[in-house]
């Protein structure tokens, strides 16, 4: 039995991928990252004398940051592979590109976590 990209099974799965990608996404802003200090050093001068400048605004504005940079920079290998397919929606392989490259851009994070434990 032939399956088409519209049933409801397969938007449950990438809706599931999806939500993998933003936890994976979510934990590399946790400040177990590498690039966490250089990332709040870089964004310590646009955000200094704002609401945001408190020392708890500082963290939590550079971990919401490097947890988007995370999202959208894996997300780039899954777009050029719909693009160079002509997709015109997600396939469950470019969402699990997405989701191989969110994990391996928090792998540094993942490792220097369990260092910690």
């Amino acid at each position: 039995m032939s399956h088409t990209r519209d049933e409801p099974q397969f938007t449950f799965i990438r809706l599931v991928l999806l939500a993998g990608v933003v936890a994976i996404a979510v934990f590399n802003g946790r400040g177990f990252s590498p690039a966490f200090d250089p990332l709040l050093y870089l964004l310590t001068p646009f955000v200094r004398g704002t609401p945001l400048g408190t020392q708890m605004g500082f963290y939590y504005t550079t971990s919401v940051l490097l947890s988007l940079l995370t999202f959208v920079f894996s997300g780039l290998p899954a777009a050029l592979y719909e693009r160079v397919l002509r997709h015109r929606t997600s396939s469950i392989v470019s969402m699990l590109i997405w989701l191989a490259v969110a994990a391996l851009l928090t792998y540094p994070a993942y490792k220097a976590w369990q260092d910690i434990f």
